[in-house]
């Protein structure tokens, strides 16, 4: 009886195992994961939403976690920006980077909130500029000399957004 025993659990585990290379890619879960998150296809072709700051020079610097999310979770604030895109909220989270920015006395003197395409092929072979760039939102930071409380300009962009086009502006 024991051996019995010890031979359904063998055949019961290696099922197990083997059960998610009869059902494919698009039946992952627990307890057993196939982690489709890397073995999928998900295209050369990436876009990623993200926070700026604009030097004096135009030249676009990624802002920390800190400063996107007010916190130095990566995740929380990727997540962040990537609602705002989706919901349309991307002046609210302008205005709240670029207090931040301001607050902290970065020499910013203009934050966006854009979306990055790149080639992830190309990426990791050494071109690290996006291919396309769309400016959501811009807001200039400031300090008010007089009170001493941060203050924003939005500089809105229309609900088409800007788009800058490889080799142009956003580099």
């Amino acid at each position: 009886m024991e051996r019995k025993l010890a031979f359904l659990v063998v055949v019961a585990i290696s099922i197990a195992v083997l059960l998610p290379a009869v059902r494919g890619f698009s039946n992952d879960g627990f307890p057993l994961s196939t982690y489709s998150m890397f073995s999928r296809d998900r295209g050369r072709i990436s876009t990623v939403h993200t926070v700026v700051g604009l030097d004096p020079d135009g030249r676009p610097h990624r802002l920390s976690p800190d400063l996107i999310g007010g916190s130095d979770e990566i995740v929380l604030a990727a997540a962040e920006v990537s609602r705002a895109v989706r919901e349309g909220k991307t002046r609210a989270l302008c205005a709240a980077v670029a207090q931040r920015v301001a607050a902290r006395a970065h020499s910013y003197p203009v934050v966006q909130v854009v979306s990055e395409t790149y080639d992830s092929v190309a990426y990791f072979q050494g071109e690290k500029q996006p291919r396309h760039t769309q400016v959501h939102a811009s807001c200039a930071p400031e300090t008010s000399r007089k009170t001493g409380k941060t203050t924003w300009e939005r500089r809105d962009k229309p609900a088409s957004a800007v788009a800058i086009p490889r080799g142009l502006g956003a580099q």
